[in-house]
């Protein structure tokens, strides 16, 4: 599941998902593993941001590119 500010966003993975300028608090939980990961991005207007997450490292491995 992952989650932006809290609020479900769906299942991975998630293409062209929108979210307003500014920093959001992601969370990525890896049901399946019983773990999850938890970090703080900020997006830019009409950028793009890609997230790729790891589940099956301890702790959750989470990498961000973009602006």
């Amino acid at each position: 599941t992952v989650r932006v500010d809290g609020r479900p966003s769906g299942h991975a993975p998630l293409a062209a998902h929108a979210v307003s300028a500014g920093e959001h608090r992601l969370t990525f939980e890896c049901d399946f593993l019983d773990r999850s990961a938890e970090e703080r991005v900020r997006f830019v207007a009409d950028g793009t941001v890609r997230i790729r997450v790891t589940c099956n490292t301890s702790p959750v491995r989470v990498v961000v590119v973009g602006p």
